[in-house]
């Protein structure tokens, strides 16, 4: 059942909007009979005695048999499609009620609108002047539109009713539309850049050109929203620190009068700059980017979805433990785990523990922390497996480094997908590098000679830093240095028994 349209309507309501949606239902704004009301009371009272879970484990022929038990089985089977199917319907119209209701100015627009059709030309006015004073607190791209269509609604009153034509109105109802139209393409190009970066392709998009030639003059500071989109450009078209700069210093500048969706845009855009420097070994951008975090976190910004959040929540653990905040990032775990899905949330919440683990050298109780958990995405798996690989490497465990990449490269050429041959690569390298380190290991007075060792050593250096793709190379090269100094201290400590 839980595949049905009905379903999946249901489950994205929340449990006070499950209740209110009774009320709706009993109203004689929509056409649903008392079967639909059956229904729905039979998917309540599951949903209030045992909650989401319970309603999705109801199947049809349990719902036939409560809301049609004398009806013939071919009638029954076409009464239970059509209530499923009006009761979902009524769901699509209270959704629609909620979004109308959250949206004052488009209920407003929609109420002029009616007034015009029916001729009440008088309330009509007095709700244009009334939609004339914009009560936006805090800016943003749907300001702006808003904006637009109350001025073009005022000009064509004005025209068409009083007939009183203004050349000042029609200029205004020009530029604001120009104004929306520069940021709702400025917001376009800077996606498309943004998208090129992490996908390699993107739009083409028409009159950029002229758009940038026009706002490159006193016009860029006179609105914050275009002095914001068009420093986000220069970010993404130049890659320059100075415009990384600029544009996090404009966010304080213009902190208060953008709205927190419209803000939310610019914060993302950064962290995806720092993610992408961080990814080249330009480590100071670590800093930068938990400080992005901090603010965001501050200001409470919304950081999307729960699926999306719990991405958020992984690199802010993963960003601390990498700075060293270790009570910070478990303090951060304890304050925000509410907000992970449910059904991840245990898993989500061993998982970034053992990242903590893991960066304070406390090796077995990553290890530990990431065999607890039980279900989890490809992406965290993926995760979760490289740092058992890194884990039984810096334990020298031999036995579980060697099954781990066995099972590791097979999982990973079943599922891999287009980074199928990054995570192959590095489990090559490792697997190297393990090699060598047992061959160090067995050096001994007897077998003194170290060159074959080094000359080994340096081929899997050079390996690692023209090999591309390759995940954690910065780790590999750690690594390899490590390795290197072991030989070098072996060699002093043969030189001084000579």
């Amino acid at each position: 059942m839980q595949n049905s349209k009905l379903f999946r309507l249901i489950n994205v309501l929340e449990a006070k909007e499950l209740v209110e949606f009774k009320q709706f239902l009993s109203s004689s704004f929509i056409n649903c009979g008392k079967n639909e009301h059956k229904l729905f009371d039979i998917i309540l009272k599951s949903y209030i005695s045992k909650g989401i879970e319970e309603v999705n484990k109801l199947s049809k022929e349990e719902l036939k048999v409560q809301l049609f038990p004398d009806k013939e089985k071919k009638k029954q089977d076409s009464s239970i499609r059509k209530c499923m199917s009006e009761l979902a319907k009524g769901i699509e119209e209270y959704i629609v009620h909620i979004e109308i209701n959250q949206q004052l100015f488009e209920k407003r627009h929609l109420l002029y609108d009616a007034l015009i059709r029916r001729k009440e030309h008088k309330e009509a006015e007095q709700l244009l002047k009334s939609m004339n004073k914009n009560p936006y607190s805090e800016i943003d791209i749907y300001y702006f539109y808003d904006d637009y269509k109350t001025a073009h609604k005022a000009h064509e009153f004005y025209s068409n009713i009083y007939n009183r034509f203004d050349k000042q109105t029609l200029q205004k109802v020009s530029d604001k539309f120009d104004t929306y139209f520069i940021i709702n393409k400025l917001q376009m190009l800077c996606t498309t850049l943004n998208k090129k970066k992490i996908l390699g392709s993107a739009e083409k998009l028409q009159w950029i050109p002229e758009i940038l030639t026009h706002i490159e003059t006193d016009i860029i500071f006179k609105n914050p929203l275009i002095h914001l989109f068009y420093t986000c450009y220069l970010l993404l078209d130049n890659n320059n620190k100075k415009y990384f700069i600029e544009l996090s210093e404009l966010l304080k500048k213009y902190d208060g009068q953008i709205s927190k969706h419209g803000i939310n845009y610019f914060y993302t855009i950064l962290l995806n700059h720092c993610n992408a420097q961080i990814r080249k070994g330009n480590n100071d951008y670590i800093n930068k980017s938990f400080d992005l975090y901090e603010q965001m976190l501050l200001i409470d910004l919304p950081l999307g979805t729960p699926q999306l959040w719990q991405h958020h929540f992984k690199n802010i653990v993963t960003l601390a433990s990498r700075l060293r905040k270790f009570d910070w990032a478990l303090q951060f775990i304890q304050d925000y785990k509410h907000k992970l899905p449910k059904e991840t949330q245990e898993d989500m919440v061993n998982y970034n523990k053992g990242i903590i683990c893991f960066y304070k050298g406390d090796y077995k109780g990553s290890m530990d922390t990431f065999h607890k958990i039980n279900t989890i995405d490809f992406l965290y798996h993926i995760n979760k497996e490289m740092r058992l690989i890194k884990a039984y490497y810096e334990l020298n465990q031999l036995k579980a480094i060697e099954y781990t990449i066995d099972s590791f490269r097979t999982y990973i050429r079943r599922n891999g997908g287009n980074r199928k041959r990054d995570y192959i690569n590095f489990i090559n390298v490792v697997k190297r590098l393990y090699s060598l380190g047992l061959a160090i290991n067995r050096l001994s007075k007897l077998n003194p000679k170290t060159e074959r060792l080094e000359n080994r050593l340096n081929r899997i250096k050079k390996d690692v830093q023209d090999l591309k793709p390759l995940v954690d190379k910065d780790w590999l090269l750690e690594k390899i240095e490590a390795a290197k100094h072991k030989i070098e201290r072996y060699k002093k400590r043969l030189n001084k028994i000579s």
